[in-house]
């Protein structure tokens, strides 16, 4: 499933599923001992948060569809946050999601978890693969298979920018804001990719895989989970100077 850091890297969560299994339940990694713990029953798309608390939003289907819930690191469920989906975290605890309005719009939401009700709008329309930075203030989204960038206090669903024609799927900004990776579904250039998010150069990190990348809150390595075997492998990045890679194209 999905891939998800510890705010301190050294563990990963991630969602269990398929090969037969009637139910999904969150697993927890701890990557210096190899010993795996269950931690919670039902959901996807985890992402814990950076702040104290370390609570951890995922994605579960509700009566009326799906939902994002706080869990705890003690693997219980505090509380709905919102309808919603895709949640992610900024470093200053404030928590973005999506939900869909029609079958073509979606709607970018933030809140403050403590307060839910207060949810407020940031963007509407027809987008996919939302990647918001870590600071918050700026999102990145495909848009008829083109890269679009904006700033989240003055969104635009026509931003213009850096623009790359290749079929994207999901996306994780990195957390001192300088790149993003993503997964490309594209037959001619499937892999994992990366763009730098000040220039939009781009480069192939992994070819000819279909993956979930995460980038680890340290940024020496990319969690990927592999989406035609369930794997999830790690990228380690630490021998890579990515600033002299990306200036020498």
């Amino acid at each position: 499933g999905e891939p998800c850091w510890s705010p301190d890297s050294k563990q990963l969560l991630y969602s269990l599923s398929g090969f037969g299994a009637s139910t999904t339940y969150f697993e927890i990694l701890d990557l210096a001992t190899g010993k795996a713990r269950i931690l919670a029953d039902g959901g996807e798309q985890p992402a814990w948060s950076s702040q104290p608390d370390g609570s951890i939003a995922v994605t579960r289907v509700g009566a009326g569809g799906s939902e994002v819930w706080l869990l705890n690191s003690m693997g219980q469920y505090e509380r709905k946050i919102a309808s919603g989906t895709n949640p992610r975290w900024t470093s200053k605890g404030q928590l973005y999601f999506e939900s869909i309005t029609t079958t073509s719009s979606r709607q970018l939401m933030c809140c403050d978890p403590n307060h839910p009700s207060e949810e407020k709008k940031v963007f509407q329309g027809t987008f996919s693969n939302l990647a918001v930075s870590r600071d918050g203030t700026r999102m990145a989204f495909s848009k008829s298979g083109q890269w679009r960038f904006s700033p989240t206090d003055t969104p635009s669903a026509e931003a213009t920018g850096f623009v790359h024609y290749l079929d994207m799927g999901s996306s994780d900004w990195s957390y001192d804001g300088k790149y993003i990776a993503f997964g490309s579904s594209s037959p001619s250039s499937p892999g994992i990719w990366l763009i730098d998010a000040n220039t939009g150069k781009r480069r192939l990190l992994v070819a000819d895989v279909l993956a979930i990348p995460r980038w680890s809150p340290d940024g020496r390595t990319i969690a990927a989970g592999l989406l035609t075997t369930n794997e999830i492998v790690l990228l380690d990045l630490s021998s890579l100077d990515l600033a002299k890679a990306f200036a020498s194209e």
